[in-house]
């Protein structure tokens, strides 16, 4: 073994260079006032311990010093103090032929530890029991070797050395009949506190047997010496090691501290990143079979999972709908629809009802109802609205436990499946909603279309017979007035039923697209004609009509009734709902590209929530009917899908009591010809 440094040449020149002289200082182990003594000189013949700058000379010793040095080496390369005395166990029995063992004192809790063979360690520890232990630590910390015997014998103790004393103490509370004679030597290892000691006995291995009578002591001094010196190198390599240990463990500890807390932050990272995942793939799902899938797959790959599954629960049979399930040996989520008696797991599903998420395992090879044989299972509640509809089971093997993290995910994940799952239902309610709407409607529209075809016949016949009697008197001389009023009136409302019916027709044809256009070229003066026959009727009612009609066109393409009958029913509104001593206007303009209508009406307003149903059929504005002012309210649906059938729009703006109907209908093209043979 390389030594660190040699020094003292004149010394190696008065030796010889055959003689292999080598100095080993070790400065840093030393205390103030040693620095400048030599601890070890050492040969392959004398050796000597002195002073640097006066050694005396040395005298021969038959040991292995060979081996003491790479001791001494192995001793202060340990980094803790266990190891030291690893070391003492493994390389002390070559050098110290009655060594037995160590001993290892802990003075946090006052308890000893041994190293040695299993018989000694036997008889060490009933040994020790006869002795005072108090005064053997006592000694120890003085610096003292302690021999302990159970019996006292003759024999001189030959254990004076340079730098200890040596004491024998006898047993306190002897044994009756010991199992065995006890005799061991105990050599401190010590600095500033008993940190161990080593364990030699006159017989070595052989036993801790006392020596025979007359007999000296059988540890020769220079083996005393050498274990003192092997204890004093084990107490300076330990105090370095406690030194170094005290300066490094506030960091070791604030390292430990910053590593534990970059665990605890990536795991929760992870969490959340798991869970964002998650959600963003349920999150615009309405469908609950692709929900839980979803859910089942991405736990699986996060958690490493074996299965899950999901049910719900039937409180007035007490069953569980298992209603899907996950392996990961399939990758497949399956709609199981089995039934689970919640019997079978009372406690389980009690807490679980009750909104907390358990952790259980299995360790039967066939468990009844949702447990996995030799599993850990997670079961976790989906509330909704403040009880337990239904829960999430997770299985991975028995010996990979949940930790706090994994089960936080799982909370987090099944309170999203709650909130997805809400969502789906309401959706297939409203779905369902719907679809009852929509056959009510169609079965309105039905009744409506069979009484308007079954209506117009005899109306018209009414209206017909009518005429013909209006005829037949008309050449006779009728003095009763009332007649003719009776006929105006039955004229009246067979018109108003017929109209009624043919708005019916109409709507069920365009609902059905069964409505044709009639396009033709027609002048723009069709429109003057029409508001001019407003006039005479808003002067009657005290309105006032202003008309501003800006024409850049003498002909547009159009259907012709259609136009006419739109405008014409938004008239009638303005005519009908708008109060004495207010303005009806009429502002637009028409030109190649189309026609553009507004028409407004002061001194009333319509709500918002009013203007968003306004163009359903048989809708009527509730302030309206206190006015007795009639109608059937399909007036405004038929214009609206008049408008559309025409490829225009209609808007309304109603605010600050006036109401407007804007009117936008593009040009269209005439039909191209047809061929002629």
């Amino acid at each position: 073994m390389d030594v660190p440094k040699i020094e003292d040449a004149d010394l190696l020149n008065r030796n010889g260079p055959s003689r292999r002289i080598r100095l080993l200082r070790c400065p840093d182990l030393l205390s103030p006032d040693d620095r400048n003594q030599v601890i070890l000189f050492y040969a392959s013949g004398p050796i000597t311990t002195g002073s640097r700058d006066k050694l005396s000379e040395a005298k021969p010793l038959q040991t292995d010093f060979g081996a003491v040095d790479r001791l001494f080496y192995a001793i202060h390369s340990a980094t803790s103090q266990p190891e030291v005395f690893q070391i003492l166990a493994r390389q002390s029995r070559p050098l110290l032929p009655h060594y037995i063992g160590t001993g290892l004192y802990a003075p946090c809790s006052g308890r000893w530890t041994w190293n040695c063979s299993a018989p000694d360690l036997i008889q060490i520890k009933a040994g020790l029991q006869q002795f005072d232990v108090d005064q053997i630590l006592a000694s120890l910390q003085l610096g003292q070797r302690v021999r302990l015997q159970t019996k006292t014998t003759d024999e001189p103790l030959l254990a004076k050395a340079e730098g200890h004393s040596s004491i024998t103490l006898l047993p306190v509370a002897p044994q009756a009949a010991p199992a065995a004679e006890f005799d061991v030597l105990l050599v401190p290892i010590s600095q500033d506190a008993v940190l161990g000691t080593l364990l030699l006995s006159p017989y070595g291995t052989s036993g801790l047997g006392l020596a025979a009578p007359g007999q000296e002591w059988p540890i020769p001094a220079a083996e005393l010496e050498r274990a003192t010196a092997i204890a004093k190198h084990a107490a300076l390599a330990i105090a370095r090691l406690q030194q170094r240990e005290a300066v490094q463990t506030p960091d070791q500890n604030l390292a430990q501290w910053v590593q534990n807390q970059v665990v605890h932050l990536q795991q929760a990272l992870n969490v959340e990143a798991a869970v964002k995942g998650i959600i963003e793939k349920i999150r615009n799902s309405l469908d609950e079979a692709y929900i839980f899938e979803t859910v089942m797959r991405e736990l699986s790959q996060a958690l490493v999972l074996d299965a899950c599954s999901v049910g719900f629960y039937d409180e007035e049979q007490q069953d569980v709908d298992v209603r899907y399930t996950y392996t990961t040996t399939s990758d497949v989520c399956r709609l199981q629809q089995s039934l689970s008696p919640m019997a079978v797991y009372s406690e389980i599903y009690g807490l679980l009802r009750q909104g907390s998420c358990i952790q259980v395992s299995s360790l039967g090879e066939r468990p009844e109802g949702r447990m996995v044989a030799y599993s850990t299972t997670v079961a976790c509640p989906i509330m909704m609205e403040g009880r337990a509809i239904g829960d999430l089971w997770l299985h991975r093997p028995k010996h990979a436990l949940f930790n706090a993290q994994e089960q936080d995910l799982i909370r987090q994940v099944t309170q999203q499946c709650a909130v997805g799952l809400r969502q789906a239902r309401l959706y297939q309610q409203a779905k369902a909603q719907v679809r009852s709407l929509k056959t009510v409607g169609s079965l309105k529209d039905d009744f409506l279309s069979t009484v308007s075809h079954e209506l117009r016949t005899p109306v018209t016949n009414i209206k017909m017979t009518a005429k013909m009697l209006e005829l037949a008197l008309s050449g006779q001389t009728i003095t009763d007035k009332r007649i003719a009023r009776y006929m105006s009136i039955l004229h009246a409302e067979a018109q108003r039923e017929i109209d009624l019916i043919n708005d019916l027709l109409d709507l069920q044809r365009l609902d059905a697209g069964m409505q044709t256009l009639d396009l033709k070229l027609i002048e723009v003066t069709w429109l003057a004609q029409l508001l001019e026959s407003f006039r005479e009727r808003a002067n009657v009612n005290g309105q006032e009509l202003c008309v501003e009609i800006v024409t850049q066109t003498s002909h547009i393409v159009s259907d012709e009734g259609i136009l006419k009958r739109i405008v014409a029913e938004l008239l009638n509104n303005a005519c009908k709902y708008t109060p004495p001593d207010e303005q009806i206007s009429v502002r637009g303009k028409i030109n190649d590209t189309g026609l553009y209508l507004r028409i407004c009406n002061s001194g009333i307003e319509i709500s918002p929530t009013e203007q968003v149903r306004i163009f359903q059929k048989f809708y009527r504005i509730r302030e309206s009917d206190r006015r007795n002012r009639g109608g059937t309210g399909l007036g405004l649906a038929l214009v609206k899908q008049l408008v559309q059938h025409l490829g225009g729009e209609i808007q309304l703006t109603s605010e600050n009591r006036l109401t407007c109907f804007t009117l936008i209908l593009p040009a269209l093209q005439l039909p191209a010809p047809e061929p002629t043979d």
